[in-house]
């Protein structure tokens, strides 16, 4: 990046649709772990969180963008984005979805300082960060208690489930996804992990987005993805936003098992766990007075 010494701007490129009991929490998170800029696909849902997102919008916590009626559109909806942004300069791309949340070990700096520690060497344009998938912790239903306080539990680091990656890439050398929304096309430069490695893929799968090892140092994505048993029946139920094959495989007896991984005790930080909440709680105030136009965060990317 030109300016080494300068933080990257950082924004959060994500799909969403039916997500309007987690949405804030995710928001709240990533703000105090650094990033203040949203860029996300409203794809409603029939649980109010197009309504959630306008009344974020223009309150400046997101970018908005409409792609309501619209079907396996993620990765349509990325290339746009990439597009749109390809000429910003010092801009870090990161696609995570929203029951994802970037996690780096306590008292590490935010989200944006690592980013400028981890693009420092010119040659980086890319950075795979691996799944830590978590399960229901043995909760059956919906509560209204954070996420982060609810699901206590992960699988093994060994368990290959975490060979999945997501990606935070350079927006200035990004040509668009592959054929999943874990691996992207590079215009140049290298795909590292967060140790400055280079990514070595398993090249034996299809799509491609698995890594052959697992690397959870200084940075990873906590994933959780089926959280209660209702809560799972809900996501069956509307749908993917990738491919038909992702709501087949949802569909499946062994899906809800394979990704209900309880076997170590790994809780997010109780202090993170607390600033979370009184920044939600933040955002809640907020969103009670309404602007009278939409906007966004100072230097949001246009898309």
């Amino acid at each position: 990046m030109p300016d080494a010494a300068a933080e990257p701007m950082c924004a959060i490129v994500a799909p969403v649709r039916g997500e309007a009991p987690y949405l804030i929490e995710w928001i709240a998170y990533h703000r105090l772990r650094g990033v203040h800029r949203f860029l996300l696909a409203d794809n409603g849902g029939d649980d109010g969180t197009s309504e959630l997102l306008q009344r974020l919008s223009r309150h400046g916590f997101v970018k908005r963008l409409d792609w309501r009626e619209r079907r396996y559109f993620q990765l349509q909806f990325y290339r746009h984005v990439i597009q749109e942004v390809a000429n910003t300069e010092r801009l870090v791309l990161i696609f995570i979805d929203v029951d994802e949340f970037l996690r780096s070990h306590a008292g590490a700096p935010g989200i944006p300082r690592l980013a400028r520690s981890l693009f420092a060497d010119d040659s980086v344009s890319a950075v795979a960060l691996n799944w830590a998938v978590y399960g229901s912790s043995g909760h059956l239903t919906a509560a209204p208690d954070l996420v982060l306080e609810r699901f206590r539990r992960r699988g093994r680091r060994s368990h290959p489930i975490h060979r999945h990656v997501k990606t935070m890439v350079r927006a200035d050398r990004c040509a668009g996804p592959g054929n999943n929304p874990h691996a992207f096309v590079l215009t140049g430069g290298r795909y590292v992990t967060p140790l400055g490695n280079d990514v070595e893929w398993d090249t034996s799968v299809e799509p491609q987005g698995l890594s052959k090892e697992v690397t959870w140092n200084r940075l990873r994505v906590d994933h959780f993805v089926v959280k209660s048993r209702e809560e799972f029946e809900r996501k069956r139920a509307r749908g993917s936003a990738v491919r038909p094959h992702t709501e087949e495989l949802r569909a499946t007896a062994s899906y809800f098992d394979l990704h209900d991984r309880n076997e170590v005790e790994d809780p997010m930080h109780p202090d993170l766990v607390a600033e979370t909440r009184a920044e939600v709680e933040r955002i809640r105030n907020a969103l009670e007075n309404e602007p009278a136009a939409e906007g966004g965060p100072a230097g949001m990317p246009h898309a």
